[in-house]
């Protein structure tokens, strides 16, 4: 049965994942994210909403899209341990451009798998893997690293 969460329920994260560009120059683009906590399904597993982003954010970048939708979280331990390690998934919509010697814009059904480790006080480490499929000749599922806190 699930239930309303109570406790921290917002958690915000800023990050980066790696780009490689057509012709073999690297690139890390910056992340952002929110995610708000709706239902507690058990001790250990939330259910909710998320909003994440990507992208160099300047009027050059090769890449950058906004996606958001459902996400599960399921803690390993109970969450007033000290350390406590979660893993989950999403899945939503994204929608965004890619510079590919002139912008194309796209729109699809995307999600993402991420595991991290967060502290008692609410900051948390989170490895994340967004799979958004190929658009344009590039393949836009990436792997990023974000820091955050929730609250």
């Amino acid at each position: 049965m699930m239930e309303h969460h109570e406790g921290r329920m917002i958690g915000i994260k800023v990050g980066a994942l790696p780009w490689t560009e057509f012709f073999r120059t690297n690139e890390t683009m910056l992340t952002a994210g929110i995610d708000l906590d709706l239902w507690r399904l058990s001790s250990t597993s939330k259910l909710g909403l998320y909003f994440d982003t990507a992208g160099e954010f300047e009027d050059h970048s090769p890449y950058d899209w906004y996606g958001g939708g459902f996400e599960f979280r399921q803690y390993i331990v109970e969450p007033w341990k000290p350390i406590v390690p979660y893993v989950g998934l999403g899945v939503g919509y994204y929608s965004g451009e890619v510079g590919n010697f002139g912008s194309h814009h796209f729109d699809l059904v995307g999600g993402k798998a991420f595991a991290g480790l967060q502290l008692r006080c609410g900051v948390f480490l989170e490895a994340q893997y967004n799979q958004l499929d190929k658009f344009a000749g590039r393949d836009l599922s990436r792997f990023g690293l974000s820091l955050g806190y929730r609250f």
